[in-house]
C-alpha cells in the first residue's frame, strides 16, 4: 500500500510517498525550488503524475515509480 501526498514542511510544496510495509516509511519524491501539488497514481500504478509551478509556469509533470521523471507536455 502506497500514499502519494503533497507536505509544505522545507519552505515550499514537495511530494512523498507513504509505503505501509511492515514498518511505515516516507520517502521524498521531489526537491525542486516550485511547488508541487495534487500528486495521483497513474490506473496501472506505475507513475505519479502532478502539477509543478515551473519557470514556464503551471505543468504536468510525472515520476515514473522506476526511476525516471518527465514532463508530460
Amino acid at each position: 500500500d502506497k500514499l502519494a501526498f503533497a507536505s509544505k514542511t522545507e519552505g515550499n510544496w514537495e511530494l512523498y510517498m507513504l509505503t505501509r510495509l511492515s514498518e511505515p516509511k516516507i520517502t521524498k519524491l521531489t526537491d525542486m525550488p516550485s511547488d508541487e501539488w495534487d500528486p495521483f497514481y497513474t490506473s496501472d500504478g506505475a507513475a505519479i503524475l502532478f502539477g509543478s509551478a515551473t519557470r514556464r509556469g503551471p505543468q504536468l509533470m510525472g515520476i515514473c515509480l522506476y526511476g525516471r521523471s518527465d514532463t508530460l507536455n
